[in-house]
């Protein structure tokens, strides 16, 4: 449970930027290049990557 609620929060801090660009219709790719060329880092300190945007899109989808 735990797990799950750090994820929401990693996904809540970037779904300003992750979900209009779906909805826009931006690749997973695409929506990682726009996340990492703005400076921001997962919680790891790593880049984004299109599965872990995948992964926080099913999850914000999953919290609604």
């Amino acid at each position: 449970k735990a797990r799950t609620e750090k994820a929401l929060r990693e996904a809540e801090k970037v779904s300003g930027v992750i979900l209009p660009l779906r909805k826009q219709g931006a690749s997973l790719r695409s929506i990682c290049e726009v996340l990492n060329a703005s400076g921001l880092k997962t919680s790891r300190g790593t880049a984004f990557h299109p599965s872990l945007v995948s992964r926080m899109l099913t999850t914000l989808e999953a919290a609604r």
